[in-house]
């Protein structure tokens, strides 16, 4: 689910910032992982990421309803409209003539705080080496002496075979 007022908020032009091209924007994103995907791995190719237990993310997101859903709410969720957000994990929803609450379950994958191992370097298709790390958020990566040294390794690898 996507709050549209979240979508926009340094209030940019519209048709830069809108729900709409938002939307089409994931659209693209999943077309090119799917995409990706479906490619062999690079010669010379290296991945970092992250994979700590103390730093969880979602995987998959999963909203739980306390209450029994209303029985005239219509059963399918992607009719669900938002229309309340506390920004704190509850949403509120409307479904014909009932409203209720969903509560953001909390992440349960190992990542970096932001990516999930599981969706990033751990299935890399790489023809190189892969580091596995732990102790950071997804934002420190390059602050990081770990992080900096298997870069500078990649890169001076990835140099060397250019030049060879």
């Amino acid at each position: 689910m996507v709050n549209p007022e979240w979508v926009n908020p340094a209030k940019q032009k519209r048709q830069l910032a809108s729900f709409d091209a938002t939307r089409r924007r994931l659209c693209m994103a999943a077309i090119f992982h799917s995409r990706i995907a479906l490619t062999n791995p690079v010669e010379n190719s290296h991945a970092l990421y992250g994979d700590d237990s103390k730093q969880m993310t979602w995987g998959n997101v999963t909203w739980f309803c306390e209450r029994p859903i209303p029985v005239s709410a219509d059963p399918d969720p992607c009719t669900w409209i938002p229309v309340g957000d506390d920004a704190a994990g509850t949403i509120r929803v409307r479904s014909n003539d009932a409203e209720f609450e969903l509560k953001l379950q909390a992440p349960t994958d190992a990542g970096d705080g932001t990516v999930p191992a599981e969706r990033s370097g751990a299935k890399a298709p790489v023809k190189g080496c892969t580091w596995k790390q732990i102790g950071y958020a997804h934002q420190d990566v390059y602050h990081v002496d770990e992080a900096l040294s298997a870069t500078l390794y990649a890169m001076v690898r990835m140099d060397q075979k250019f030049h060879s």
